[in-house]
């Protein structure tokens, strides 16, 4: 074996966390981008919201990093996804309450989803052989930078539409995550 893709090809455990991995990529960078963008026109102060989403990315990735070495991916991912949505929603059905709630609201959204970007590189090399986990996190990647491509284009539809487009790929994120395969040598991912 050279790692190539048509090896993982031939390994179903490594090609369907390949194709789940490159799934959860792609929600999560296109998310993050996503909400990147949509920070101008979302509900409260763009000022607030990108000053509390900011500092909380900071705590949130270590506390992500914690969990992931402590419960491993098929615990961790869906987590952080579940925080995101969480946040989606309650933009999408509760903003413009005040500005500090809607930054509460944004910085949930962010930090799910800013998170579980963060993971995806930590979780690649763990379900992955070292053997393929180079080809594994460049299909993933450009994957991922490919459909991000999309995220200036959809912040500037009409809202709602965005959040419930996040929402809706972010929540399928979670059932990816959960049917991520561990490898047999890891009781944790």
């Amino acid at each position: 074996m050279k790692g190539t893709l048509k090896d993982i090809y031939k390994v179903k455990r490594h090609f369907r966390n390949l194709l789940l991995m490159i799934y959860i990529w792609i929600s999560s960078s296109f998310g993050l981008y996503l909400i990147t963008f949509q920070l101008k026109y979302l509900p409260g102060s763009i000022y607030m919201n990108t000053l509390v989403s900011s500092f909380s990315d900071i705590p949130a990735n270590l506390i992500g990093g914690l969990l992931y070495e402590k419960y491993g991916v098929r615990l961790t991912l869906p987590i952080f996804f579940v925080i995101s949505v969480g946040g989606s929603l309650c933009v999408i059905f509760l903003g413009g309450i005040s500005d500090t709630i809607d930054a509460i609201f944004v910085m949930f959204t962010r930090v799910g989803v800013n998170t579980s970007f963060t993971l995806c590189y930590l979780a690649n090399s763990g379900i992955f052989p070292a053997i393929f986990a180079g080809t594994a996190f460049g299909m993933c990647n450009v994957g991922a930078k490919f459909i991000t491509i999309f995220a200036p284009m959809l912040a500037e539809v009409e809202k709602p539409v965005p959040m419930i487009i996040f929402a809706i790929v972010t929540s399928l994120a979670i059932f990816a995550s959960l049917m991520i395969k561990a490898p047999p040598n890891s009781a944790k991912h």
